[in-house]
């Protein structure tokens, strides 16, 4: 089996290179090796090609892997280490395999967290992805600390995967509540993330429209109309 499917691995890459269409020729191979039954022989074998010497083959086992899905759980740790590639476009195909493998990838998290200031637009946009896929209990508490950083970026990264969890995103409401006062660019998101956690957000809420900003006492209106 391993030799079959370092077989179809091989003549895969060959035949896509010789392509006019500008595909990519891992991703034409390992949409023929992750097409198949994702078996333990296939995870396996993608799992010893991330050794690879050859760029081009380790970043066709990660997108196999990503086609296994939650069946690929067993490469997580191996797939963590990519995360932290100079190659941005590593450092998203293996945010975006994480992804697919779902919940069971929940030990990537931390570090996808730390791909939310990544300066690589699309690494960066596959990481909230990926976190918004695979969840977890952890998550709020690990998304809170970012509310307050320097980095515009990251900081809207977490109040959009915050708004996913609801009143679980609770613990956020204060600060939030503080963007809201002295944030003027996070403002509306501040507000928009403290809708989606719901009803623990009326108080605090309401005790914005004795705040002296105008506009703040504005939208703080309009808030409490969506929550009640």
């Amino acid at each position: 089996m391993k030799n079959f499917l370092l077989s179809v691995f091989a003549f895969a890459l060959i035949f896509s290179g010789c392509s006019t269409d500008g595909s990519n020729g891992t991703d034409t191979a390992i949409g023929v090796v992750g097409g198949m039954a994702a078996g333990s022989t296939t995870l396996n074998y993608l799992l010893g090609q991330l050794n690879s010497d050859n760029a081009l083959v380790r970043m066709g086992a990660i997108q196999g892997i990503a086609k296994l899905g939650a069946s690929g759980a067993q490469a997580v740790p191996a797939l963590l280490p990519f995360l932290a590639s100079p190659d941005a476009n590593v450092r998203s195909n293996a945010a975006f395999a994480l992804g697919q493998i779902g919940p069971k990838a929940n030990a990537a998290i931390p570090d996808l967290i730390t791909m939310l200031g990544d300066k690589d637009a699309k690494a960066q946009r596959t990481a909230v992805e990926a976190i918004a896929n695979i969840g977890g209990a952890n998550v709020p508490s690990l998304l809170i600390p970012l509310l307050i950083s320097v980095n515009p970026t990251t900081q809207s990264s977490a109040m959009e995967l915050l708004g996913n969890y609801g009143p679980a995103a609770s613990a956020a409401i204060p600060t939030l509540i503080s963007l809201v006062k002295g944030n003027k660019n996070a403002r509306d998101l501040a507000f928009d993330t403290l809708i989606k956690i719901g009803p623990d957000s009326i108080a605090p809420i309401t005790a914005l429209l004795a705040f002296s900003d105008g506009d703040v006492v504005t939208k703080a209106v309009k808030a409490l109309s969506l929550l009640k």
